[in-house]
């Protein structure tokens, strides 16, 4: 069995796990308080050396982290095509609609130039139609807002914390301790 293929991983949620094990047991390895050199493990004696582990997890730490960048390239550039696609949908929607508007006469825009401003509607159906485009804008900004918070969980949960992590384990892996140390000096 080649090395690739033990090290490779074909999606991102199982990457993204090694890498997490990957980073915390750097972690551990770096902040663990080792009392002797040395571990039994079903009566054989190992000689432990600290920086060792800590080098190794850091390791393993940076192989993941590129397999990982890799899936999240892919991931990333189909998120942005998709996101392009959508945008592209919504603006041809917008589009036909004020086409279609102005077609029925029905433009809204009071700086438009025809002979009737109102487009030849009664006062209170150029009110209704009025507040009908602005809950209608407003529903539109609604669902942007509710897809952007969504994508940004997405990101957060699936990429930011996992590349947060890597990224301590290999620059900085006894920020646990640091972080333990400064929280019981408060």
């Amino acid at each position: 069995m080649p090395l690739t293929s033990a090290i490779e991983h074909e999606n991102q949620s199982k990457t993204r796990k090694a890498l997490y094990f990957s980073a915390f047991f750097t972690f551990a390895a770096a902040n663990a308080e080792l009392l002797s050199g040395e571990m039994s493990i079903f009566g054989l004696r190992i000689a432990v050396v600290q920086a060792d582990l800590v080098a190794f997890g850091q390791l393993i730490t940076l192989l993941l982290f590129a397999i990982f960048i890799l899936h999240c390239s892919v991931a990333a550039s189909q998120a942005i095509s998709t996101t392009i696609a959508e945008v592209n949908v919504s603006w041809n929607q917008r589009s036909l609609t004020n086409i279609q508007r102005m077609n029925d006469h029905l433009d809204l825009d009071p700086n438009y130039e025809h002979e009737d401003p109102l487009g030849g509607l009664e006062p209170w159906e150029y009110e209704h139609h009025k507040e009908h485009f602005k809950r209608l804008r407003h529903e539109s900004i609604a669902e942007l807002i509710v897809k952007i918070l969504s994508r940004l969980r997405s990101f957060i949960i699936e990429y930011f914390l996992v590349l947060v992590a890597a990224t301590y384990a290999l620059l900085n892996p006894r920020i646990v301790n640091q972080a333990v140390q400064f929280w019981q000096s408060l």
